[in-house]
């Protein structure tokens, strides 16, 4: 997948050309990373702050693709991260096949159902 791909080789420019303009990004690590309440990323000129901290050249940041789950109108995306931990990233692409909305969920346990 070369969404991975571009990730993996921490190749900025390669990563930003699967999102669309208007793409938005809710993840928890916005919060932290780039000071936002909401964990929102709104669009691609939001991107780089985001990419540069995480893709930067001491990163250790590397995803291994575990599965990608079909959906109407979107796929999950189903990645171990370079932590270890279980990361799944729901897409919905746009009549190009960009990345749109998208959420972002790391394995931090939110409620055990176990």
């Amino acid at each position: 997948m070369d969404w991975i791909d571009d990730w993996n080789r921490h190749d900025f420019e390669a990563a930003l050309t699967h999102y669309a303009d208007s793409m938005e990004l809710v993840f928890l690590l916005a919060t932290q990373w780039l000071a936002r309440p909401d964990g929102t990323i709104r669009n691609t000129a939001d991107l780089p702050a985001y990419f540069a901290a995480s893709l930067g050249p001491d990163s250790a940041m590397r995803f291994d693709l575990r599965a990608v789950l079909c959906g109407v109108g979107s796929y999950t995306i189903f990645y171990a991260n370079h932590r270890g931990q279980g990361v799944a990233e729901i897409a919905f692409p746009d009549h190009a096949g960009l990345i749109a909305p998208t959420l972002l969920a790391t394995s931090n346990v939110c409620r055990d159902l176990g």
